[in-house]
């Protein structure tokens, strides 16, 4: 009997986890474990990120480098110095801020950059376009993520897992101001979803 108890509860918190793990829509995601918490730990994840028409970011940036220091010496490295800085100092504080500006005040949750919160919210890209600028014909940038939410203490405990795809970004004259309209808008529509769900 006891066996059997222990059975069934196993299979109960296997199911559980299934269920917690799945990958859900933004809009269709249930946001209720966001009760009560005032912080939440955002770091982002670029790790396996095709750029382009599929490409592997190594190979992108490669190409890129390559093409630009054939034209001019030195403009390669200049622009994969950009490429980098753009991540960390353009688009992720970008989406942390938009975050933070539309729930704090609305349901008193805001981004942290620490480990002093209760979740964490991986924020993954698996695609990334660039777009491009020209005088006849310009792209949007755009982006694919994963967003995943994890208990802080134990990154393996997923809590939900998020898919947003084709975010568009802007026509703007530069990569990174183009991207970082992208996660601007990311963050503007998973914060529209928690406010929703928790107001």
């Amino acid at each position: 009997m006891k066996k059997n108890i222990l059975l069934l509860t196993l299979l109960v918190f296997a199911a559980f986890a299934a269920n917690a793990q799945r990958s859900t829509n933004a809009k269709d995601a249930d946001y209720s474990f966001l009760k009560g918490e005032k912080k939440i730990n955002v770091i982002f994840d670029y790790e396996g990120m095709t750029v382009g028409k599929n490409k592997t970011e190594t190979d992108y940036v490669a190409e890129k480098v390559a093409e630009k220091n054939e034209k001019k010496a030195g403009d390669g490295d200049r622009w994969k110095e950009a490429w980098e800085k753009g991540k960390l100092n353009v688009y992720e504080p970008a989406f942390s801020a938009k975050f933070t500006k539309r729930l704090a005040k609305k349901v008193g949750i805001s981004a942290s950059s620490g480990d002093d919160a209760n979740i964490t919210l991986i924020v993954r890209t698996t695609r990334l376009e660039p777009g491009f600028y020209s005088y006849a014909v310009n792209r949007a940038a755009e982006v694919d993520l994963e967003l995943i939410f994890v208990e802080t203490a134990n990154h393996d405990n997923i809590i939900a897992q998020i898919v947003m795809s084709k975010v568009r970004g802007s026509e703007s004259m530069t990569v990174s101001d183009r991207v970082k309209i992208a996660y601007v808008a990311s963050a503007t529509r998973l914060s529209q979803y928690i406010y929703k769900a928790l107001k």
